[in-house]
């Protein structure tokens, strides 16, 4: 019998050859599992923080669209306050409602019957204008873990106008 027919198995160079080609595989797919699960941990940051910044400008806006408006509705650049018509089963407080920004804290905050709630946070600029009679424009500017600067804005318009 010839050398090449009692040939059974591999030889330490194809063993080598192998477990190096196996090696580098693996390692291609662990750096690309990785910028995958940083990905993901990064978008899912920008989600909670524009989730965040939604939620309070939907809540703000339910509230002034229920605003009485025979009593007046006072803003500044970085505040409203005004009265609702209704109250809420978690707060049955109709008079003083104030959207604030507080810069120090970096939160707008929503004070109710005395009772100051965080709305919300990593906020670097809230701003309030009012470009027609009863309408009422916010800009909301929160900033990421990262660095990432996401601005949200709505407009609003009380339902009971003069």
């Amino acid at each position: 019998m010839n050398a090449i027919g009692n040939r059974k198995g591999f030889t330490l160079i194809e063993l080598i050859l192998g477990i190096v080609v196996a090696g580098l595989l693996g390692l291609f797919t662990l750096q690309y599992l990785s910028r995958v699960a940083q990905t993901n941990q990064l978008l899912s940051g920008q989600k909670t923080l524009v989730d965040e910044g939604q939620r309070v400008l939907e809540f703000l806006s339910r509230e002034l669209r229920m605003a009485d408006v025979t009593n007046p509705i006072t803003f500044t650049p970085t505040s409203i306050t005004f009265d609702k018509l209704n109250g809420y089963v978690q707060d049955t407080n109709t008079t003083g409602i104030t959207y604030a920004f507080n810069s120090g804290a970096g939160t707008v905050e929503r004070t109710s019957g005395g009772t100051t709630t965080t709305a919300a946070a990593q906020v670097t600029a809230f701003s309030v204008t009012q470009p027609a009679a009863d309408f009422y424009v916010f800009n909301l500017t929160l900033q990421g873990a990262q660095g990432q600067v996401f601005t949200l804005e709505t407009g609003i318009r009380p339902r009971m106008t003069t």
